[in-house]
């Protein structure tokens, strides 16, 4: 019924788990190291066949080892010593040695797959009457239901049939494989036979057919001697060249015969014959000729001898590859000297100046900037890669060609989790991206939108108060201040974009986690990145998978808010609260008709991904973090700094006892701190990179289209042609000062400039400004006492979407007593 030979042929799972083998073995023996351990492939290969024609699914990763070793266990197990087996009255000595109930264990894991499995089939059944493809399980419940049985098939008799096929199939077709190809292997005679018969029989679509007529037209079977050149051998003969005669085919045969046929062979006779009655021919007197001619043949597109009669070779193939390859060298210098490129540092072959990023790129790019000058041109892999390094240059792109550098490069991980570059952040130029930009700008960061979402801030800089007074009730205990603000601004992001905060306090809830993953995974070095045409070698290495996993997660999540955001709708006829969220503001724009694109669902996640992960192009959550903790870091290394800074704090704020939003635009010194923690440690270092739509003349120098565009934000702003002790943190020199970091000062662009430039400063930097303000009041600050602290504060970075600190920032709060003016 199940396992007849119908049944079996009909079954197309084998075939696609053997062509996965075959492609599998394919792959390894392709590379240098070509041993498998077929044993455990063919193990694979036999249990996914298995579970797809019994069960009808096979199961991967975790649930594919799971349902392995349930098998391996029944099996093992099945033929255990027990005891009892042998001795009936001492059957409870099995209870004691725990026997039985391991037992038990593997029965109940494997009962409860056999349940989940027949549950999924009687649902996909009441889905749809008509299933095509019908594995052990589909066959067994229609003739359960169908009553063509001559008796009755209860859950447990399937149950128990399933055990039959689960486990007497398992392992057995592996093992029988397993010996035959070991025995094979051991008769090589055997084996040649063996494929010799398999292999007669199918030839598949795709595969390249050359006939040898050489070796046909000197086959002894057909010929007599062969090898030597006899024309009275065809004098009275039927046979012809005309392709009719299988044995004598210099010009093929068949359709795909060669059609000029007798044209060719017009000529050849008509030159022959003048050569032979106009003239009598003889070998020239040398010693070398008297050996008679050399009929050695040299392989061209068709076979000649390798000297003609008195002359040197007139070709060889070798001299034909080398003078190609001379010409193709001599045509790409001919173009590049064409092309005027900017400067840059020597490269290595194939990987170019990969080398050169090490692991913090941005201080890598400024060292080699002071050798090869503010605009530089380097080949990382593939990808020819401008680095601008110096605020007039970048002031020139950004005014004159900014048009032509609207769009970002694309990326593995971009490809993954963007829904198809649908996003703000990375989408391509164009009118859609225009539109959505602009819903960005005036709807969801603008200023009256950053007003409404007050009461968000309020409520999660306060919770973090109230976290770190809790701490101070130890007097030596010390805060992660990094991991609080990590928190602190995830929340504020969850709340403003998706309603409600998904993060735990200590930042580690499971979307906290998803998160962190992604923003790993996006940096992550692919080679394809690098390599366009080895975009393979990523899938091979299981990135693109990783990537792919953490998507699947994210994407979940979000049609789970996205899905409570709708029911809410619903429970209120359409009407919104006024404590709307960003999702909730895109809703009532895409229902009042006022997008300039269609907001499908995709298009409303990768909305929901730019805000959440990529923080409005570095302008919220991760980014906020990143600027309070270098901020504090500073002020802790600079202890006047400090000092001035709290005293301007608690003297705006004065006897209200609590930081009103609106005090900061009284707190001009808290700003200067702020200004100098960006210029010196500016959240992306390189911004985001840009890339050329067309071909751009700078300075004289050619940029092609496709050409990767970094600006180097951390070198500008420690440029010391600009800025006097630039490496020191002196927020007294933006006292009196023009310059903001807006855009429109090229010597300061911590968040970019241009079309593409951050639409959400003022929303970043107003949770930035408030939450620093708070800290500032509400506590002082000190070092614990501990060994690395008395090292002072390390400031190494470490590289990321963002550049943050490597270590955490651990310090020790002493609560701001009001009454007193200073620490209780």
């Amino acid at each position: 019924m199940c396992t007849c030979m119908k049944r079996v042929q009909s079954l197309h799972q084998i075939r696609e788990e053997v062509a996965k083998l075959v492609n599998e073995l394919r792959d390894v023996s392709s590379s240098d190291e070509c041993n498998v351990n077929l044993s455990e492939m063919l193990n694979s290969t036999s249990n996914n066949i298995v579970c797809k024609c019994a069960l009808g699914r096979k199961y991967t990763r975790d649930g594919y080892s799971r349902v392995k070793e349930l098998a391996r266990n029944v099996m093992v197990q099945l033929v255990a010593f027990t005891v009892g087996d042998y001795f009936h009255l001492l059957g409870w000595v099995d209870y004691l040695t725990g026997k039985i109930q391991e037992y038990k264990a593997t029965f109940h894991a494997l009962d409860a797959l056999f349940d989940q499995t027949i549950a999924e089939h009687l649902t996909e059944k009441m889905e749809c009457d008509h299933l095509k493809n019908k594995d052990f399980v589909d066959i067994l419940l229609q003739h359960q239901q169908s009553d063509m049985l001559n008796l009755e098939l209860t859950k447990n008799d399937l149950k128990a049939l399933l055990l039959d096929m689960f486990v007497g199939g398992t392992d057995t077709g592996a093992v029988v494989l397993e010996w035959a190809i070991s025995e094979l292997a051991r008769n090589p005679t055997i084996m040649k036979k063996v494929q010799e018969e398999v292999r007669k029989i199918d030839i598949p679509a795709k595969t390249r057919v050359y006939v040898n007529a050489w070796a046909i037209q000197r086959d002894p079977t057909f010929w007599e001697s062969p090898e030597e050149f006899m024309p009275e051998r065809f004098e009275n003969s039927e046979i012809d060249f005309k392709g009719q005669h299988s044995h004598f085919i210099p010009f093929g045969f068949g359709r795909r015969g060669y059609p000029g046929m007798n044209f060719g062979v017009t000529f050849v006779e008509y030159i022959l014959a003048t050569l032979l009655y106009r003239f009598d021919w003889k070998l020239p007197e040398s010693d070398r000729l008297k050996q008679d001619i050399d009929m050695t043949e040299m392989k061209m597109a068709l076979q000649s001898t390798p000297q003609p009669s008195s002359s040197k070779p007139t070709a060889s193939f070798s001299f034909l590859c080398f003078f190609i390859s001379v010409v193709f060298v001599v045509f790409k210098l001919s173009r590049r000297t064409k092309r005027n490129s900017p400067p840059s540092p020597p490269k290595i072959p194939v990987i170019g100046n990969l080398h050169q990023l090490g692991t913090l790129p941005h201080r890598s790019f400024q060292a080699l900037s002071r050798k090869h000058g503010p605009l530089m041109l380097l080949q990382l892999g593939q990808v020819p890669t401008l680095v601008v390094s110096s605020a007039d240059v970048a002031g020139e792109i950004l005014k004159a060609h900014d048009l032509a550098l609207l769009n970002r490069p694309k990326s593995a991980a971009g490809g993954v989790f963007l829904y198809g570059y649908k996003d703000v952040a990375f989408a391509p130029y164009g009118e859609e991206w225009r539109q959505k930009r602009k819903v960005c700008a005036l709807e969801l960061v603008s200023m009256k939108s950053v007003r409404s979402l007050h009461f968000i801030r309020v409520e999660e800089v306060a919770e973090m108060v109230g976290a770190i007074r809790e701490a101070c009730a130890s007097q030596t205990a010390s805060v992660n201040l990094s991991e609080l603000l990590i928190a602190l601004s995830n929340n504020i992001m969850s709340r403003c974009i998706l309603g409600q905060k998904y993060d735990t306090p200590d930042g580690r809830s499971s979307f906290g986690e998803i998160g962190r993953t992604l923003l790993s995974q996006f940096t992550a070095f692919c080679v394809g990145d690098f390599f366009p045409c080895l975009g393979w070698v990523d899938v091979l290495t299981g990135q693109i998978s990783k990537f792919k996993a953490t998507f699947r997660l994210l994407d979940g999540f979000f049609d789970q808010v996205i899905a409570e955001h709708k029911e809410k709708m619903k429970k209120r006829d359409g009407i919104l609260s006024e404590k709307k969220d960003f999702v909730d503001i895109l809703f009532q724009l895409h229902e009042a008709g006022l997008l300039g694109f269609q907001l499908s669902q995709d298009v409303l996640k990768a909305f929901v991904m730019t805000l959440k992960e990529k923080e409005i192009e570095a302008g919220a959550s991760d980014t906020s973090s990143t600027v309070l903790e270098w901020t504090m870091a500073e002020l802790m290394r600079n202890p006047n700094t400090m000092e001035k800074a709290q005293e301007e704090v608690r003297r705006v704020v004065g006897d209200k006892a609590e930081v009103d939003e609106d005090d900061l635009k009284q707190m001009s010194y808290l700003n200067c701190v702020l200004k100098e923690s960006l210029r010196l440690h500016p959240p992306a270092p390189l911004l985001i990179p840009r890339e050329t739509t067309s071909d751009v003349k700078l300075r004289g120098y050619d940029i092609p289209a496709k050409t990767r565009v970094m600006f180097n934000a951390w070198a500008i702003q420690r440029d010391p042609e600009l800025w006097d002790k630039p490496d020191e943190f002196l927020p007294d020199r933006f006292k009196n000062s023009h310059l903001d970091f807006k855009g429109q000062d090229f010597e300061f662009i911590p968040f970019g400039s241009g079309r593409r430039g951050c639409p959400g400063i003022s929303f970043g930097m107003t949770v930035v400004g408030y939450a620093l303000a708070n800290l500032l009041y509400w506590f002082d600050w000190k070092l614990p006492k501990t060994d690395a602290a008395e090292q002072g504060i390390d400031m190494n970075e470490t590289y990321g979407l963002t550049v943050s600190k490597m270590v955490p920032l651990l310090l020790q709060p002493t609560p701001f007593s009001l009454a007193s003016g200073s620490k209780p």
